[in-house]
């Protein structure tokens, strides 16, 4: 337990250092067009070096595509790393993000 408890920890000083979201260039033209919409929760590893591995779909957006877009975008992230004891070191997390397009629903 102690161990969960320590990683948990760490990874709250992991930081995204950019591009911590996703955007239409990520979606393709057909589900662009469909104008989807959810929220997709992904599970993966803050590696030593900031890079994103281990991707996974934690809950699902009711849309594969959406699901598959947003798991595509999140390999171009890049996070400071977690440190403990000063030293970069590999911690899980989990984001959601949420998918929306004001150009499909205007406000009124």
């Amino acid at each position: 337990m102690r161990l969960i408890a320590v990683a948990a920890f760490a990874a709250l000083l992991a930081t995204p250092a950019s591009g911590a979201r996703c955007g239409s260039k990520w979606l393709p033209p057909a589900l662009i067009a469909s104008c989807p919409e959810g929220t997709v929760t992904l599970g993966f590893v803050i590696k030593k070096d900031g890079t994103v591995t281990d991707i996974s779909v934690r809950e699902s957006s009711g849309n594969t595509a959406l699901d598959e877009a947003t798991k595509a975008c999140a390999t171009q992230w890049h996070y400071r790393p977690a440190l403990k004891n000063g030293e970069p070191i590999e911690v899980h997390w989990a984001t959601r993000i949420r998918w929306a397009s004001k150009e499909c629903h205007p406000l009124y």
